[in-house]
């Protein structure tokens, strides 16, 4: 299995008349976890900007200082676009009104790319079985643990 990439294709088009820059996000991914994510998750959105509406979420990839507030702003607007899994495996183009709005959809690309990361791993494991256990709990289990059974449970409830 090859590991997948984000292609971020930036060109100026001549767009009703108009020439205008454009950004396209497109994942590639292993053609048999292209056909699982198709078939089976095609429709769920993977970048919304409401995600935003309280500001940039904890361990989001910080923007550049010059284009943080843009793009803040950007994510704020009615037209900012949403990526859903089936439009970043074809490749999403964004037709933008000037060079900062290219950055800050390649920024949203990249965000959206980093959720279809997770969701490829989580439905790969679709059909599996995982056990977990908390780390630094271990200590449920030894056999030397210095607790002692509650004699009477009474005198608990009693003294809280």
């Amino acid at each position: 299995m090859r590991a997948p990439v984000l292609k971020i294709r930036k060109k100026v088009l001549e767009v009703q008349g108009q020439m205008r820059p454009c950004v396209q996000v497109q994942a590639i991914v292993d053609d048999e976890v292209r056909a699982l994510l198709k078939e089976n998750f095609s429709s769920v959105i993977i970048f919304k900007r409401t995600m935003f509406a309280a500001g940039m979420p904890e361990g989001a990839t910080k923007p550049e200082p010059a284009l943080a507030p843009l793009l803040m702003s950007f994510l704020k607007r009615e037209d900012c676009p949403e990526l859903s899994v089936k439009s970043i495996l074809s490749g999403q183009l964004y037709q933008a009104k000037d060079p900062w709005e290219v950055l800050c959809f390649e920024w949203i690309g990249k965000y959206a790319f980093d959720a279809l990361i997770l969701m490829m791993v989580c439905a790969t494991e679709m059909g599996t079985e995982t056990e977990y256990a908390p780390c630094g709990h271990g200590s449920l289990c030894d056999d030397d643990v210095n607790t002692k059974p509650v004699e009477d449970v009474a005198d608990l409830t009693e003294a809280a």
